[in-house]
């Protein structure tokens, strides 16, 4: 019988975005660069504000492209959702 999987659990054992960043590697810099121009609606601020108790499980491999085009922006809107209550 299989058992069942404590997702909580799992989350709390992954990486944080920046110790995932620390081990980019050669890739550090397209992290940085798509973080930097990555911006946030003010339409897509008031979506993302409203949501509470989001976990956001990211498997990925430094080196992808389609990774490093999408991560820094999910961390842009996570940012973005705490500072658009403000």
């Amino acid at each position: 019988m299989n058992k069942p999987i404590d997702l909580r659990k799992e989350f709390q054992s992954g990486l944080s975005y920046q110790n995932f960043l620390e081990g980019t590697g050669i890739h550090k810099r397209r992290y940085l660069k798509t973080y930097a121009t990555a911006l946030i609606s003010d339409s897509d601020c008031e979506f993302f504000s409203r949501l509470e108790n989001i976990f956001i499980l990211i498997l990925a491999e430094a080196w992808c492209p389609d990774v490093s085009a999408i991560i820094p922006v999910v961390v842009r809107a996570e940012i973005g959702r705490a500072s658009c209550r403000e």
